[in-house]
């Protein structure tokens, strides 16, 4: 949610204190995928099926 460029939005995501940025672009949305980014700490930007995002985020945390 939010407008804006996805810069804008990333920026306001990071500011809010949110762990992680899940993004839906037109790429995305076309694969049927939601590219999970972690905005704390170490990882690299995954795409991931819908109904993966919640486990991953959950085993990322508590790895």
């Amino acid at each position: 949610a939010g407008g804006g460029s996805i810069k804008a939005q990333m920026k306001r995501a990071d500011a809010s204190g949110a762990r992680w940025a899940l993004i839906v672009g037109d790429d995305e949305a076309s694969a049927n995928r939601v590219a999970a980014k972690p905005l704390r700490g170490a990882g690299a930007q995954i795409a991931l099926a819908p109904e993966e995002v919640a486990a991953h985020i959950r085993a990322a945390e508590n790895a």
